[in-house]
């Protein structure tokens, strides 16, 4: 029972995160690489100022939104305010930035990572059992759709940049 609970949890938080409502990495990421200088004030105030302090916010306000309630959501102002954030977002990171230049690699970084662990599934650890249960194709999706940027690269330098090379 709490099993499927805790499936139909994940679910409900992973398609939050599909809609951009939980989705903060982003911001991290652009910072550091530069594509914005700051986030504006008024999504500061909002969320927060640490990617900590954005998610606790987010997390909280859904979960104060959904108690008692028969379905998960954020209230109206969160909404709001997510909503902002993601347009801020599509307007200055996601098109017309340096990372939508670099798509092309990224989709050939996701697409070399899925061969690999169709090829190589024991390279996702332990995984086998949800393998069994849902198939190979659905669990290297989710198994690459839960990883950051950041991760995604080093594994695949792990994987297919020979050691040495990584000095230059």
């Amino acid at each position: 029972m709490f099993e499927i609970l805790s499936e139909k949890l994940n679910k409900i938080l992973r398609n939050l995160g599909n809609k951009g409502k939980l989705k903060d990495k982003d911001i991290d990421d652009a910072l550091r690489a530069g594509i914005i200088d700051e986030i504006p004030s008024e999504y500061l105030a909002a969320f927060g100022d640490t990617h900590g302090a954005r998610i606790n916010t987010m997390i909280g306000d859904v979960v104060d939104s959904s108690y008692g309630k028969d379905a998960v959501c954020m209230s109206d102002d969160m909404e709001e305010q997510s909503e902002l954030l993601r347009q801020f977002m599509f307007k200055n990171v996601y098109f017309g930035s340096v990372a939508k230049q670099e798509e092309g690699k990224a989709e050939q970084i996701i697409r070399l990572l899925f061969g690999h662990f169709c090829d190589n599934p024991s390279g996702m650890g332990g995984e086998h059992e949800r393998i069994e249960r849902f198939g190979l194709t659905p669990v290297i999706t989710d198994y690459i759709a839960g990883m950051t940027d950041r991760y995604a690269v080093k594994v695949f330098e792990d994987i297919y940049i020979p050691k040495g090379w990584k000095k230059y």
